[in-house]
């Protein structure tokens, strides 16, 4: 990743997107010193309640994980252990990051299951990972990131693995729990209809950088890099019936292998010669709208 900034405010919901291999999970992982492999952060930092967690030993960003920084994975059934029921996975959240006695922490975990909207929240805790549909075993593990009542929640693609119906559940259920708690939140997402739903802000990554940012309506109905546009042109959501759906030709470039200059301009239908030339800095041509194109008013006339 490189020279990748941005903000989350209290009570905000900022989204990431981009395709895959953008480094919208990476980004978010790095936050919380997670990772992947030999990843390693080499500069800059990461600022959350005065503390850069870019330096920040292991012991204390085991202190902040679950307590003021939660995390909430795609595959919630992998961050489910399927030996347990998910009731005591709860209860052990609480008792590790809230110091609850069993019985508080008993309590208080049916509570948070009744907070995802669980009918029955007992009956749901004596099961077991396998025994809960995919929507199910979501709002399970939203429940336990819950446990730490958590300041920041990062929510990394949590409704690619479900049908349409259970994500606007889920959605819906984010926007509440981001309401009553003030909570902020960063949601990971390829899917602009979840921005459209439920971001404030948006930040668009390509090939390791930031190429646009602003609030979301900017984006729907300005946006300043020719990336941005392509993405919102392929969306089935916002593509009319009858009409082809657009694709972005080529690939996302991996690591290592980013050209020199713009690094969408091999895609681009607006790129010139002087576009793969130099390092494009990132702008501003509206307050609080930046982008990361030298030929952004070519799009504005378009």
């Amino acid at each position: 990743m490189e020279d990748v900034t941005f903000d989350v405010a209290a009570g905000e919901i900022v989204g990431i997107v981009g395709e895959s291999g953008c480094g919208k999970s990476v980004t978010a992982a790095a936050i919380i010193g997670l990772l992947p492999g030999s990843g390693r952060i080499d500069g800059g930092s990461i600022w959350f309640e005065g503390k850069d967690l870019a330096r920040a030993s292991e012991s204390e960003l085991r202190k902040l994980r679950g307590r003021k920084i939660a995390f909430v994975s795609q595959e919630p059934m992998v961050s489910l252990d399927p030996a347990y029921r998910v009731g005591f996975q709860i209860e052990e959240a609480l008792r590790h990051h809230r110091r609850l006695a069993r019985p508080a922490a008993r309590a208080r975990a049916l509570e948070l299951l009744r907070d995802m909207h669980f009918v029955d929240p007992g009956a749901v805790a004596r099961r077991y990972p396998h025994e809960l549909s995919g929507g199910m075993a979501q709002r399970v593990a939203i429940a336990r990131a819950l446990a730490g009542e958590p300041e920041l929640l990062i929510a990394d693609e949590p409704t690619t693995a479900l049908d349409v119906t259970v994500q606007a559940e889920i959605l819906e259920l984010i926007r509440e729990l981001q309401l009553t708690r003030q909570m902020a939140v960063l949601i990971v997402t390829h899917d602009w209809g979840v921005v459209a739903d439920l971001c404030d802000r948006v930040v668009v990554m390509y090939a390791g950088q930031i190429v646009e940012r602003s609030d979301v309506q900017s984006i729907f109905d300005t946006p300043l890099h020719p990336y941005t546009e392509a993405l919102l042109a392929s969306n089935p959501h916002l593509t009319p019936e009858a009409a082809t759906l657009p694709v972005i030709p080529g690939t996302v470039p991996p690591p290592g292998s980013w050209p020199a200059g713009c690094r969408f301009s091999a895609r681009c239908r607006y790129a010139v010669a002087a576009c793969a030339e130099l390092e494009v800095a990132i702008e501003a041509p509206y307050q609080a709208h930046e982008t990361r194109c030298i030929r952004h008013d070519q799009l504005i006339k378009a």
